[in-house]
């Protein structure tokens, strides 16, 4: 996340069902390759290096991470422990949910 924050697009090595590969995909911020693809990876690297519209096109999608963003998710997270612990929410209810920012 800190390259994110720092505006640099990032190239991945994932599954392609992960939630990082995911991340990357619905973010739009980088490359992510299969594991065991180093040609594939290397081409990556190599076209981010190159492509400077590329490069330009990903860093203006970094601002994906100000989702992340402490004054964000830190009063939802604050929320939902009180919910817990004062019983508005039963545990059981959280299970499945997609954590406070959305994603």
């Amino acid at each position: 996340l800190s390259l994110l924050q720092a505006g640099l697009p990032v190239a991945t090595v994932a599954d392609a069902d992960s939630e990082l590969a995911n991340a990357v995909a619905d973010g739009g911020f980088g490359m992510n390759v299969l594991p065991g693809q180093s040609t594939e990876l290397a081409a990556a690297l190599l076209q981010m290096a190159r492509d400077s519209d590329l490069v330009r096109q990903l860093r203006e999608h970094t601002q994906w991470v100000q989702r992340f963003s402490a004054t964000l998710v830190l009063p939802q997270f604050a929320e939902q422990l009180d919910e817990l612990v004062n019983g508005k929410t039963r545990p059981a209810s959280m299970v499945g949910k997609r954590e406070p920012s959305g994603v």
